[in-house]
């Protein structure tokens, strides 16, 4: 507000100043409200249903007229009776509007007034009297109906004029020949309604990401719109005519427009989109270009080598986890009580949490991707380091992340194993029955917590308490987001002594959970009569948390200046470098490369980095998250087996923790043949072709080594094959370090339509040869 009252001791207030206390925030709040909201006059509620010919019942509401808020505080009617056109060929459009009346008094009650009296001494004495006042004054929102110029049933109504001081809210017509309401014209009037900023906020998100995706696509399409521009610059050659078309077709695939009914057509080979993987001489792997299939693959779950290894602990659990030693991280003690359990029991659902994967690719396929069109399909952030395409990530470790990124290194990851620890399922885990209490506290440093310590004072045989380890947030528990949960029944109960943790009933978690710096809290559902110890505001010692209680199962309902005397345990651990020995990688044949997939918990500052032993030394395959790797581990993809581990870095707080039930680790070697089909290629309709030319881009293409081919199949069934004319033409591109391989077919495709086949053979398996992209021409007779 712009002004206040100010007093001094001593001074007598007078009535003026009593009326500015009330007066002043509310000069205040509207003129801020005059000044900054677009649309001054507006309206929320006010629902409105035809209750009869000529009435209408409107629901409560709020209007804002001037920058001040009115209110009705009850349904009632409105009577159009008077409002009706008295000629049957009429029709009136009506408004009903809220119209703001200023302080009605609301009902007056007794107040006692202190008056001086006259004592008949020439002195006065004080009395107190009883009067009647009015206590406060409402802003009251009338209900009128704004009427507009009548016309012909039919033809379009003029709008009622809207005084300064209403907000009208619905539209009626009226209609003489009926002399009432004319059904289905009864509708809201948005245009008046007051803005909802959930709405605001959900469609500006809206219309940022999908800005954000023309933005993409517009910059695509500028780089492309610059090469036609220098060519068009130039003659019109046929030669210039033939880069327009494959620079359009290109335009065409980066906007995923179809090639059907086009004398050209292109792909970048990023999906299976444009390949016909059903058919019987499909035989390629599509993958940042059409690659030959796998010679041998074997999939299986990452294993220990030692499930007895004595530097581990829950390993029963399908967990690589650091031996550790449990310690008190911190309690808080009372020497106050609460009842814990009861008879009113409820029930709650949970969701417990899994750990999120990551995914490290080895090999030579993965090593190095030279495929730019196929960097430009998506978006680099160079802050975070993360390649975002086609809804997978992928983590940019070492070369020349611009437009060439040549020799670029890549790790796809499925999710960041550090900023989420954890993924929630979307059913329901367990559901818990019990009287339901909820401790939340504040976890300063990253800590894997193997157990919570409960002070328990008094409990009955048969009781049984289950704490559950949940996240919070905002909006305070969450036990959709479970992270551990443990049942202990009354024989394991211990009978705290205030000051003592050692005295307090332990909750062993099934495996210690880990908890990033935030807020946490424990649910425990307690069936039989249990009494807790409980920290008040006269014992000083607080959690930093809230405790809660809750009467329905969903609801929890948080106190401030109570704690649960808790105490939580950490992870103290015993070694801060880790080598664990895993199952032997083998694969029959030879492996030539390896994709990993495991459950990672990585706390910051920690790392973990899977190792083969080849030429007499450990060689790293990926380290996470430092950038070290080994080249050539797997030699010449002829040696069947390795041995295998991961290596852990962390210090004595926090370390990776590994989670083999969610593992795969996938063995392959390339083969040495690759054969590629397209989808039908539909041309013009009546159109006669004299030739059709197709042109494929391959990287490290080495004529001693590799042989490519091509062919065409045309017809109603696609079953005639044609061969090209000659030996195919080989062009290198030295800007990009790329080969293009054009073939000429002499013929115009049966039917207006062909499939394109491409085929590649290497000598060396650890030597292939793809193609980055594929481009037909047919040309006109």
């Amino acid at each position: 507000m712009y002004s206040r009252v100010t007093m001094e001791t001593g001074h007598h207030v007078r009535p003026v100043d009593i009326a500015n206390f009330g007066a002043f925030p509310q000069q205040g709040l509207e003129s801020v409200l005059q000044d900054f909201l677009e649309r001054v006059n507006s309206y929320a509620g006010f629902a409105t249903t035809i209750d009869g010919l000529t009435r209408v019942q409107v629901d409560r509401g709020h209007a804002m007229i001037g920058g001040r808020f009115y209110l009705r505080g009850e349904a009632g009617p409105v009577e159009l009776t008077s409002a009706v056109p008295l000629n049957a060929g009429k029709s009136a459009k009506v408004w009903i509007a809220a119209q703001g009346v200023d302080d009605r008094s609301d009902p007056t009650v007794t107040r006692d007034r202190t008056v001086a009296v006259d004592d008949g001494n020439g002195g006065s004495v004080k009395q107190v009297q009883t009067v009647d006042a009015v206590p406060s004054v409402t802003n009251i929102a009338e209900l009128t109906a704004l009427v507009g110029p009548s016309g012909a049933t039919g033809s379009p109504l003029a709008d009622p004029a809207v005084p300064t001081n209403t907000v009208p809210f619905v539209e009626i017509v009226l209609d003489g020949a009926t002399g009432g309401i004319v059904a289905g014209s009864l509708r809201s009037l948005p245009q008046f309604r007051a803005a909802n900023l959930r709405d605001v906020y959900i469609s500006v998100q809206a219309l940022m990401a999908r800005d954000a995706a023309f933005a993409a696509e517009i910059q695509a399409l500028r780089n492309e719109m610059v090469g036609l521009q220098k060519q068009l610059s130039a003659t019109a050659s046929p030669t210039a005519i033939t880069g327009l078309l494959e620079d359009v077709a290109h335009l065409k695939d980066l906007a995923d427009i179809e090639d059907v009914n086009s004398d050209a057509g292109y792909d970048r080979f990023l999906d299976e989109g444009e390949s016909a993987t059903g058919h019987v001489d499909f035989a390629a792997r599509v993958e940042e270009g059409a690659r030959a299939p796998y010679a041998n693959e074997n999939r299986a779950a990452l294993a220990l080598k030692s499930p007895n290894d004595q530097r581990l602990m829950h390993a029963n659990a399908g967990l690589v986890f650091p031996a550790y030693d449990p310690v008190i991280g911190f309690s808080v003690h009372g020497s106050g009580s609460t009842p814990l359990g009861g008879t009113v029991t409820n029930s709650i659902q949970i969701k417990e949490g899994i750990r999120t994967r990551s995914r490290v690719r080895y090999g030579q396929v993965f090593k190095v991707c030279t495929n730019s069109n196929w960097w430009q399909s998506g978006r680099y952030n160079p802050l975070t380091g993360i390649f975002t395409r086609a809804g997978e990530q992928y983590e940019y470790i070492s070369g020349d992340y611009t437009r060439n990124h040549r020799g670029i290194r890549l790790k796809q990851v499925f999710l960041d194993t550090w900023q989420e620890p954890y993924v929630y399922p979307e059913e329901v885990t367990q559901t818990l029955t019990g009287v339901i209490k909820c401790q939340t506290f504040q976890q300063g440093q990253d800590r894997y917590v193997p157990a919570i310590r409960l002070g328990l004072l008094s409990w009955e045989p048969g009781a049984e308490i289950t704490a559950t380890f949940i996240e919070t947030d905002e909006r305070g528990p969450r036990p959709d987001r479970a992270l551990g949960s443990v049942t202990v029944a009354a024989e394991a109960f211990r009978q705290y002594v205030n000051g003592d943790p050692a005295t307090m009933t332990r909750f062993a978690l099934p495996v210690p959970v880990f908890a990033k710096r935030g807020t946490y809290g424990v649910i425990f559902t307690v069936s039989g009569n249990v009494t807790a110890a409980l920290s008040s505001i006269e014992d000083g010692t607080y959690l930093g948390g809230d405790y809660y209680e809750s009467t329905s199962g969903q609801l929890l309902v948080g106190s401030i200046d109570r704690d649960l005397a808790i105490a939580v345990e950490y992870c103290h651990f015993r070694a801060t470098t880790l080598n664990v020995p895993l199952a032997n990688l083998n694969l029959d044949g030879g492996i030539g490369g390896a994709s990993i997939i495991c459950g990672v918990t990585r706390p910051e500052n920690t790392g973990y980095a899977y190792r083969a032993f080849s030429a007499g030394g450990w060689k790293t395959l990926a380290a996470i998250p430092t950038t070290a790797y080994d080249e050539a581990i797997f030699g010449n993809g002829l040696q069947a087996t390795y041995d295998f581990e991961v290596l852990l870095t962390g210090n004595e707080w926090v370390m990776p923790v590994l989670d083999l039930t969610q593992s795969e680790v996938e063995l392959f070697r390339p083969g040495t043949e690759m054969h590629h089909v397209s989808v039908p290629r539909i041309l013009r309709n009546g159109i006669a072709y004299s030739k059709l030319t197709v042109r494929a881009q391959f990287s490290n293409f080495d004529e001693a080594r590799h042989t490519l081919g091509c062919y065409i199949r045309d017809g109603a069934a696609l079953d005639n094959r044609i061969d090209p004319i000659g030996a195919p033409i080989v062009s290198y591109l030295k800007n990009i370090d790329r080969h293009r391989v054009e073939w000429v077919f002499p013929v115009d495709p049966a039917d207006g339509q062909f499939e394109l086949h491409l085929t590649t053979e290497t000598d060396n398996a650890n030597v292939p040869v793809f193609p980055e992209y594929s481009y037909y021409e047919a040309m006109p007779a």
